[in-house]
């Protein structure tokens, strides 16, 4: 990768920038260079800036008085001024790149020393079209030039996630200056996106590769559109993971992108011990200022919890995926098995890909390769033993039952995911979960069991009697009056099901409050069938501080007129969620013929439904701070992170809206020309 500073002008392989003489009385006019390298040559010396040592000045006798050079010259003159150490002379840096006619002018040729006189200075600026103004001008324009192709350059590598190779990351580098006003512009362009609008917060904190803590916050809104919008605003390293300190950083971040906590509507976090506290936790004590900041545990974290819950306390269920991870550590713990899996799978990934054999036959024929080509008894063994293992009824059973219970979480996992999903309709496909666990166990059984022997016969597995007594694989035999299709359909089949239901009903029940009862009315599925007035009204209370009493007067007739035109409104027919009705709302500008309706609308889809975004910031957190990049600092770290993931937002901003965030960052020796 380019260096961006050294390379930007494609100044060749060979050419060193510092190679360039830096004082003005020794280094050669621009006019010695070949033609095809001047302007290159220009721009090298823009970057490199004026001459202006820290020298101790020698003194001239002029009369009886000595003068000398003043270093308080670079202040009243710095953009131009230039010194020359050598010679104990001044030049005008500007004029000795762009004026065309050099002449006799002292700035140019020979250098000024003439220190009694320093009125001459102010003379060889000169009137708005002298020849040191025209020079001036031709400056800032290539100034101009060079800081927006360093700015595409800077762009480029912050979208694809590009590391700058062997740039500087101190506190006064132009790259790191320019990375952090594109992320300054990206989080501007946010705000402005999000206007005065509701939001919900979305925090997640993890350790970055060098083992640092740091912590992503997201915000959830409704833009202008009616489109609900999830976007990381910042990621901040806590060196302290404590409510307190998290509470503190997103104060600090708050403050600095003009975010007010009194329009916060929701929050949303991973469910780490640490935010889950009901006094102390970071819930808590934004509560204690914003009460209608309502809490919402992360839909998705639930899911996780509800399976893990059963996968750890259910012991056949356990003894299985023990048996799963010994398998997956033995097959993925060198590349040559890897190789090996991925040829005995393309064999039959194609008439395979649906029965299910590939988790089990392409795998066991694996495990006999390692069980051959074992270096040490030990290994032997435990191939050995695997193997068997694979080849029993037993396991496929469970393998068979866990992929449908997992294939019904998965289709939830992979909807609570998405980043307009709202609460609704994450509500929903929960109570849909529970349903097809219910049907699962009502008549899923005999398909399962005609799944599995079918499965047992292909693969040449020996399948039980189960009307014979049931003897637990390597365990005395007890409980004789247990037969094999007792054990299997109602001790393991039956008992995950109900045992996950459970899962499922302690986990969510939280959520089935009066608030989510009163959101679900909004809903537009089946023709606004679950449409309440009553309930409504009752949703406004959660939110008193957002509708005045004259609002609760029309409302109340609002809300009549809504349901009959949403209801005879062909547009709206078909939709089936509160997100799909929130955009056609807007397209239709029925958001303003109904606006408390649609401030109830706007409410309950910035309730937050899952911490996914965060999550998939820490993947792209990975790939920025990697092994090979793991000491770059906080700020060039979240800087480079924020620009990359909201790439859709970045790239939209306006190149020249970064250089002017640029440039007044800090004060700058050359300026943006008058036309910005």
């Amino acid at each position: 990768m380019y260096r961006v500073e050294s390379r930007l002008f494609n100044l060749g392989e060979s050419f060193d920038i510092s190679s360039l003489e830096s004082d003005p009385g020794l280094r050669k006019p621009i006019s010695d260079y070949p033609p095809d390298e001047q302007d290159n040559i220009r721009r090298a010396y823009l970057m490199k800036g004026p001459c202006q040592p820290n020298h101790d000045f020698p003194l001239t006798a002029f009369g009886d008085q000595n003068r000398g050079f003043s270093k308080t010259w670079y202040t009243y003159y710095g953009c131009w001024i230039e010194y020359s150490i050598s010679k104990d002379v001044a030049f005008c840096f500007y004029c000795y790149l762009f004026k065309r006619d050099r002449g006799a002018d002292a700035f140019v040729v020979g250098g000024f020393r003439n220190w009694k006189k320093s009125e001459r200075l102010q003379e060889h600026v000169g009137i708005v079209n002298s020849a040191h103004n025209k020079a001036y001008m031709f400056a800032r324009i290539a100034y101009k030039d060079r800081l927006e192709a360093s700015i595409k350059v800077v762009r480029l590598l912050l979208e694809l996630g590009l590391p700058f190779r062997g740039h500087d990351e101190s506190e006064d580098s132009m790259t790191k200056d320019i990375v952090k006003a594109c992320a300054l512009e990206t989080v501007e362009a946010i705000r402005r996106d999000m206007g005065d609008a509701y939001f919900a917060l979305l925090v997640d904190e993890s350790r970055d590769v060098s083992i640092k803590e740091q912590m992503v916050v997201a915000v959830r809104y409704l833009e202008k559109k009616g489109r609900i919008m999830e976007r990381v605003v910042s990621f901040v390293h806590v060196a302290k993971t404590t409510s307190i300190a998290l509470k503190k950083a997103i104060e600090n971040l708050f403050s600095m992108n003009n975010l007010s906590i009194s329009k916060l509507r929701g929050q949303g976090y991973d469910g780490a011990s640490n935010m889950r506290g009901e006094y102390n936790g970071l819930k808590s004590l934004i509560l204690q200022e914003n009460k209608y900041a309502y809490f919402i545990h992360c839909f998705a974290h639930q899911l996780q919890l509800t399976l893990v819950h059963v996968a750890k306390h259910f012991t056949p269920v356990f003894d299985f995926f023990e048996v799963i991870s010994q398998i997956i550590t033995l097959t993925g713990s060198s590349c040559k098995h890897k190789d090996q899996l991925v040829e005995l799978q393309l064999e039959q990934i194609l008439k395979e890909v649906e029965s299910g054999e590939r988790l089990t036959g392409r795998v066991l024929n694996l495990l006999r390769i390692i069980e051959v080509d074992g270096i040490t008894l030990d290994s032997r063994q435990k191939v050995e033993s695997l193997a068997y293992t694979m080849n029993t009824f037993n396991f496929v059973f469970k393998l068979h039952m866990m992929r449908k219970v997992l294939g019904i979480t998965n289709t939830l996992s992979k909807a609570l995911q998405k980043k307009d999903q709202d609460i609704v309709n994450a509500m929903d496909n929960v109570n849909l979960c529970k349903a097809r666990f219910k049907s699962l166990r009502e008549s899923g059984w005999d398909d399962l069991l005609l799944e599995v022997d079918s499965f047992c016969e292909k693969n040449k597995i020996s399948i039980p009697n189960l009307d014979d007594t049931y003897a637990p694989p390597g365990r005395s035999r007890r409980r004789i009056d247990i037969t094999g299709k007792h054990y299997y359909c109602h001790e393991l089949f039956y008992e995950v099901i109900a045992h996950q239901a459970r899962e499922f009903d302690d986990y969510f029940s939280e959520l089935a409050t009066e608030l989510i009862s009163c959101v679900g009315c909004l809903s537009p599925a089946k023709s606004f069938s679950a449409f309440d007035k009553k309930k409504l009204v009752q949703l406004v209370k959660f939110y008193e501080v957002d509708f005045s009493s004259l609002d609760l007067l029309v409302l109340d007739d609002q809300l009549d007129m809504y349901y009959l035109d949403m209801t005879k409104n062909i547009e709206f027919s078909g939709l089936n969620e509160i997100g799909k009705l929130s955009i056609k709302m807007v397209e239709t500008r029925k958001s303003l013929v109904y606006p408390q309706v649609y401030r109830l609308i706007t409410l309950a889809l910035i309730l937050p439904v899952a911490t996914a975004t965060v999550k998939r910031a820490f993947s792209a957190m990975k790939l920025i701070k990697s092994e090979a990049c793991n000491r770059m600092g906080d700020s060039w770290m979240s800087d480079s992170l924020l620009t990359f993931i909201e790439k859709d937002i970045f790239l939209g901003t306006d190149i020249k809206t970064v250089a002017k965030r640029f440039q007044n960052m800090r004060p700058r020796r050359q300026q943006l020309p008058l036309d910005y």
